[in-house]
């Protein structure tokens, strides 16, 4: 039988994914890959890789991410665009850590195998998990990749101040708009843009100066930015996230345009739904049946601390506020509608 051969890495990864079984993103999972950048400028040499893993604990899919890489194959050059085999280091990342193990032609043998190019010659040797060889953090390559987004969001920025308040208007499909207090270092998400157009326009290097400050975690600053105008919502509209029990969405949460900006953007937001009478919560001792009130905390805990990225939501009795039932503790993405 002939030779099973593609046009382009991408129509092998196609296949991949169609045909293949995909691993989930863990350590020492090998997963098949398309080189999408180099960096020479690093020592050694760092890769952009894409891969397919799943995702998901329930409803699980198939997702591209992005994973940095050196390679163990230092006679072998790799370009963009090649199909290459990579063992994944270091999974907890932003950016996850790996190594290149083989790079492959864009063929499959009579054996459902990619062929190595070139053939390997003598034994595998175990990738290496010397961390002379990998990424350093991983924050090189979150940081290209952060930058290279915010580089994309510029196009449709627009940056004016006045003695108190830097404002930002991201125009896209719509218009969303935000403002930044020097002082409290807090974003609002209340404004329009009429209430601010008239005054100076500013660089983004002088917005970046004001709120990317090096005294605070400009990483998370600037992703949290990037989302706000990448998934924010104009003012009218209404972002519906749900709660999934047992691989059911039970739970509605619907926050109102500016809430949901203000989550995006990192600050902490208490949102309180409707009751719901006659509920039965596990301490039947405390409770029994009564009305509860679905509450949820964004980037925060009901201890207080500011947690970026975090949500708790919660069922509260209604007559005895102490009484209440955690339903969900966990990444704000991981909810239903997120994205």
């Amino acid at each position: 039988m002939p030779n099973l051969v593609f046009k382009t890495a991408d129509a092998a990864i196609e296949y991949i994914e169609k045909f293949f079984v995909v691993p989930k993103l863990r350590d020492e999972d090998h997963c098949y890959g398309v080189i999408r950048f180099v960096d020479e400028d690093r020592s050694p040499t760092v890769y952009g890789v894409e891969v397919t893993v799943l995702q998901g604990r329930i409803f699980r899919r198939k997702v591209r991410k992005l994973l940095g890489a050196t390679s163990n194959l230092d006679t072998v050059p790799i370009v963009e665009g090649e199909l290459v085999g990579v063992v994944v280091l270091n999974s907890r990342l932003d950016i996850p850590a790996g190594v290149i193990t083989q790079k492959y032609k864009l063929e499959m043998d009579e054996f459902g195998r990619f062929v190595e190019w070139p053939a390997r010659k003598e034994p595998r040797s175990q990738p290496q998990t010397s961390h002379t060889k990998v990424v350093p953090t991983g924050m090189e390559l979150a940081w290209y990749e952060l930058n290279h987004k915010y580089g994309l969001v510029l196009r449709n920025l627009e940056f004016r101040e006045d003695q108190e308040k830097v404002y930002v208007a991201y125009s896209k499909d719509n218009v969303i708009c935000a403002s930044f207090a020097k002082d409290s270092r807090r974003w609002s998400a209340d404004n329009e843009l009429v209430s601010f157009q008239t005054l100076p326009l500013i660089s983004n290097s002088s917005f970046e100066e004001i709120v990317f400050e090096p005294d605070f975690d400009a990483f998370t600053c600037r992703l949290q930015f990037v989302e706000f105008c990448l998934f924010g919502l104009p003012k009218g509209k209404i972002k519906k996230l749900w709660i999934s029990i047992d691989g059911v969405d039970k739970y509605q949460l619907q926050l109102e345009a500016h809430e949901w900006n203000l989550v995006l953007l990192g600050e902490e937001v208490k949102w309180e739904g409707s009751y719901l009478t006659n509920f039965p919560l596990k301490d039947k001792t405390k409770s029994g049946l009564d009305s509860v009130r679905l509450t949820a905390l964004f980037n925060s805990t009901r201890e207080g601390p500011k947690s970026p990225h975090f949500c708790e939501v919660f069922l509260r009795q209604t007559n005895s506020p102490e009484v209440e039932e955690t339903i969900y503790s966990g990444g704000i993405k991981d909810l239903t509608g997120f994205y």
